[in-house]
């Protein structure tokens, strides 16, 4: 597809600060947000009731959607943060999570994210509205993690696929809207757009790439706001859930990469080689 390649001119989106929307507040019709959460860990649990309570700090009126797995489950079905839960079935992983939020959200536009991060004074979820509302081509806007570097990623069309290419990097501090095919999972997308391109529900944890990838290659445009950010709680996880969680073993990288790239016979990974 000649609007997608390698240079990146060829995917900037134009629209810049001065371009945007009156920055008001955001009605209640417009936008919900959406958390993929996992019900199974104290930590998360506590994670996703700090996540809550910074969104009311800012949006007390907008719908919020808290789609889980695990064990634990959330009764009554209306949290003490006006949150709606959506249980899912067993473990079913982050795409079959993401993907009951797309079918649940009444609203145009849903703010997709995990339970591990929070709101804050750079959240700036009026302005990634904006771009949606100023530029009906564009499928979805993403934020950035602050205080870090922000990090998108064009892809290249090549003979049997789309593959990861050149790394697109901007200081946080920096804004507008930037064209990009990989952003990060913390976006405000079109409902309909999301309805008709699903995360592929067999790939529980390691979603990301492919989600994208399809976008690009149905022609959707991409963007992120690198002065819309979020903080991420990384540093806050437990050894705990690291030990227990798939995305963290060794076996579960193993398995995707099996599963997803069968004519491939070997990888160099950061912290060991399969051949």
């Amino acid at each position: 597809d000649s609007r997608y390649g390698s240079d990146y001119e060829s995917v900037r989106i134009n629209c810049s600060q001065h371009d945007l929307l009156p920055t008001k507040q955001t009605p209640p019709w417009a936008l919900t947000f959406g958390i993929k959460h996992t019900s199974d860990f104290v930590e998360r649990r506590r994670l996703l009731a700090e996540l809550l309570s910074s969104i009311r700090a800012s949006h007390a009126m907008l719908p919020v959607l808290v789609a889980y797995d695990g064990e634990h489950v959330y009764e009554p079905q209306v949290g003490s943060y006006g949150e709606v839960y959506v249980q899912l079935h067993g473990t079913t992983g982050l795409s079959a999570g993401r993907n009951a939020i797309a079918r649940s959200a009444t609203t145009e536009f849903v703010m997709i994210m995990d339970d591990d991060v929070l709101f804050h004074s750079g959240t700036r979820v009026d302005a990634l509205l904006a771009h949606l509302w100023r530029d009906p081509r564009l499928a979805l806007a993403a934020a950035c993690y602050a205080p870090s570097i922000c990090y998108a990623h064009l892809l290249t069309s090549q003979k049997d696929g789309w593959v990861e290419s050149t790394p697109v990097m901007y200081d946080t501090g920096s804004s507008g809207l930037h064209g990009a095919h990989v952003v990060q999972n913390a976006f405000v997308a079109r409902v309909a757009v999301l309805r008709a391109h699903p995360w592929d529900e067999r790939q529980r944890q390691m979603e990301h790439e492919t989600f994208f990838a399809a976008l690009a290659a149905a022609g959707h445009a991409v963007g992120f706001d690198p002065s819309a950010t979020l903080l991420h709680q990384r540093a806050n996880r437990s050894a705990y859930y690291v030990e227990r969680s798939l995305r963290y073993t060794e076996g579960a990288a193993l398995l995707y990469l099996c599963r997803n790239f069968p004519r491939v016979h070997g990888w160099g990974l950061p912290f060991f080689e399969v051949g």
